[in-house]
Parts: structure tokens; sequence; C-alpha cells
């Protein structure tokens, strides 16, 4: 027994290679299918016969697809495609206003899982085809940024440097030439990190800013330390200031340091990677403490001078 508001339908088929049922043939809400061609059409409440199915899809006939669109026909541009032999759904929208086009692919040829739509600037592309299992990000078909299989993370870039995981490259602005921008929108006179750098999970500096400033902070609470003492005299002496030209644009720098030279004085001041084809660098700022402990001592034996 039908169900209220329902009514049984009927089901037709041909062998007849590309015969489609006309209207006159159905009634609204009865099926017609052709086995030969692998297509099965319907006739709507307005008495228009529309395909809900169809085996293969433009220019095949050795897949199963299921295309629909908002008019009910079969075209190339179909609004939901499904693909079993290369497991993939594909949905696309094509208008005057409007392009947008998203493809999920299980398949490891040449059609790659993608999200398109250029009017929104917006798109998303993985290649199943790469080792790498890249993911792309790209707007108006040009990729702005990538997640490689490493998990990391490339902007306006395509390759790593140093060993970083991640790598950002932003052209000009308009005046000047930037590589990274941070914007903190809180507002207050207290300092807030707009770039915290933690290690294993531990909080040990960053950049900090305020209304009015910028700051570099390095961890120094005294819930980190132990063993506090007051700091042996300094060696001030020992350090060679020195002025020298940069090989690589040939400007000058008056007032400088050596690595090499400064690391017997005051290794914690430089930095010494394990590769040794690798560049040494000097934090200027380590040597700060020290150069304070100078001063403190120096001050205390010209009053102990005065004194006598």
């Amino acid at each position: 027994m039908a169900q209220t508001n329902f009514t049984p339908i009927s089901l037709y088929y041909s062998t007849t290679a590309s015969a489609v049922p006309t209207a006159a043939n159905l009634v609204p809400g009865e099926l017609a299918i052709n086995i030969n061609d692998g297509k099965l059409y319907y006739e709507d409440s307005s008495g228009v016969v529309q395909v809900l199915a169809t085996k293969g899809g433009v220019g095949t006939s050795s897949t199963t697809q299921v295309l629909y669109n908002a008019s009910g026909l079969v075209a190339g541009s179909a609004n939901l495609i499904w693909d079993n032999t290369n497991t993939r759904l594909q949905i696309n929208s094509s208008t005057a206003s409007q392009v947008v086009s998203l493809l999920l692919s299980n398949s490891a040829d040449s059609s790659n899982s993608y999200i398109y739509c250029p009017n929104k600037q917006l798109g998303l592309v993985q290649s199943d085809t790469s080792a790498s299992s890249i993911i792309y990000f790209s707007t108006q078909n040009t990729e702005r940024a990538r997640i490689d299989s490493n998990g990391s993370l490339f902007v306006n870039s395509t390759a790593t440097f140093g060993g970083a995981n991640a790598k950002i490259n932003a052209s000009a602005d308009g005046t000047s030439a930037q590589c990274f921008a941070a914007n903190n929108t809180n507002t207050g006179s207290a300092s807030q990190y707009v770039f915290p750098v933690y290690r294993n999970g531990t909080l040990t500096g960053g950049i900090l800013n305020t209304d009015v400033a910028t700051s570099f902070a390095t961890s120094s609470d005294s819930r980190l330390k132990e063993n506090i003492v007051d700091a042996p005299l300094g060696n001030i002496d020992g350090i060679k200031v020195r002025s020298f030209d940069w090989i690589k644009n040939g400007s000058h720098q008056e007032y400088g340091m050596i690595a090499q030279e400064l690391i017997d004085v005051a290794p914690y001041a430089v930095s010494k990677p394990e590769n040794p084809d690798e560049m040494m660098g000097v934090d200027y700022s380590k040597l700060v403490p020290m150069m304070i402990k100078e001063i403190q001592d120096l001050k205390q034996r010209i009053k102990t001078l005065e004194n006598k």
C-alpha cells in the first residue's frame, strides 16, 4: 500500500541506443532507464523529462557517475559528479558572477583534489601525484603558500633554508620591503607577546610590544633560576673591538666583533652551530651584563681612591 502523499511509480526500460523518453511517454514521477546508454530519466512535476543518472561522463563510457545540475541535464559542467573509477566527488558551479569548484579525489592520477573559488580569492590544491604530498594555497591560479609532507609552511616561497620549518617571503608594500609583519590589535600599556618563542613547551622569550614600543625579551624570571650569587669581575679588556667591511655588499662597520675571537672571552655571547660550515654569530646584548659589572667595579675603585 502506498504511503500517504505518495503514489507508486512505474519503471520503463529501453535497449535502443540513444533512445530518450519524451514527456508524452511518461507521467510526472515515472522513471525510464536506457540499459544500452546507461542513463536514468524521470519526469518532473512540470512535465519535463530530466536525466537523473548516467553511466560515464562526457567522453567516457566505462565509469559510473551521477550528475545533477540546476536544469537536471547532463553537461560537461554538471554541478555534481561521482566518479566510481577514480573515487572522486566533483561539485562545480559556473555562472557569470561565480565560479566555484570542489574536487575530492582518492586517485593517484593527474586529477588532484582542490577547492577553487577565484571570484572569492580562495583556492586550495592538494597534490596526490607527488611523493611529497604538498598542499597548495592559491589565489587567481597563483600559488601563495604551501605545506609539505614534513609540515613545513612556506609563504610566497617554495623551499626551506637553514633547516627552518617555516619560511615567509613578503613582497614590497609600496614603501619598503617586508619579510614578516605582526599586528597586535590589543590595547593597553602592558607588554604583550606578538611572537612568543617556546622550547619543548616552555616559553623562553620572544617579541613584545605595547602601544608605543617593541622589545625583545629572553627568560629571566627568578623562578627559573637557582644558585644566585654576585657575578665575578668582568674581562672586558680581553674583548677585541674591530672595524671591518662586509664581503656581501662591501658596507663598512665601524665597531663590531669577530665571533672566533670573542668565543674565548665571552662564549655565552657567541652562537656556534654544530655544523662547522654554518656561520657563527654574536649576540651583543649578552655582553651588557658583563659591561655593567665592569662599570660597577670601576666606580667602586674610583670611590675608594677618592676616599684616601
